[in-house]
């Protein structure tokens, strides 16, 4: 009696089992399927999918910025103004001799180490090119416009540990590791600011023994090219200006 009991028991239990695994995965399914309607209402309630989440991401990280026009638009006036100031006085330059290419380098490095402040130094680069080695300037230039642009790594460096996680910063470390060097030599070799460059690359955590040379390199060949055009044209602009006094 007892043993048929038992045996009673256990085939109600055996066969109650697959039951309870067929409700609880179908509870599990029901579950998923819910998160996953709820999660694309969410998204096509704001009328975005993830496409257009990192499309809008991609497209903002490529966006000019209007600070940085309005910064190259300062210095490309002080520059201008400060040209003619110096070919007025272009005599007392040449009494510097080679301390101008200490003046070389303290407004190269003042100019790279002022973040979003510009500085008209490729004027005074531009006037010493007609009294001093071009080459000579450039190499100096560049070295020094390089340290000078290490404080807005370091700045940038600083700053990625309060980065967001997000589209965006994941799209701004993936352009870092694929084309860095070509970006940052393009930034260092026009005259453009590269203020947000050099803080771009801190915060993606460039490789600094990469960012020295690339940098310097760039920079020397701009500071190079200004002196050389110096070299050649103050002439013609101290008679343009002689024409226009």
């Amino acid at each position: 009696m007892n043993t048929e009991f038992d045996n009673a028991r256990t085939q109600v239990l055996v066969g109650d089992k697959p039951e309870m695994v067929s409700v609880a995965s179908m509870s599990a399914e029901a579950l998923a399927g819910d998160e996953r309607e709820s999660s694309t209402v969410s998204l096509h309630s704001h009328g975005r999918t993830p496409t257009d989440n990192a499309s809008s991401a991609s497209s903002s990280l490529t966006k000019p910025s209007l600070g940085m026009v309005l910064q190259l638009g300062l210095m490309v006036a002080a520059s201008i103004g400060l040209a003619f100031f110096l070919i007025k006085y272009i005599t007392h330059l040449e009494s510097l001799g080679n301390w101008g290419y200490l003046g070389v380098a303290a407004v190269e490095f003042g100019n790279s180490a002022m973040l979003a402040i510009p500085t008209p130094s490729y004027a005074y680069t531009f006037a010493m090119g007609s009294i001093l080695n071009p080459f000579a300037i450039g190499a100096i230039g560049g070295v020094f416009a390089m340290l000078g642009e290490l404080i807005g790594y370091y700045l940038g460096h600083r700053g990625s540990a309060i980065l967001p996680d997000s589209p965006r910063v994941e799209q701004f470390k993936s352009w870092t590791s694929r084309w860095g060097a070509v970006i940052l030599f393009g930034f260092a070799l026009l005259p453009v600011p590269f203020d947000i460059a050099g803080i771009w690359a801190g915060a993606a955590h460039y490789p600094l023994v990469r960012f020295i040379p690339v940098v310097a390199l760039g920079k020397a060949i701009k500071v190079t090219m200004i002196a050389l055009a110096g070299y050649f044209g103050m002439d013609a602009l101290i008679d343009m200006a002689v024409g226009f006094g």
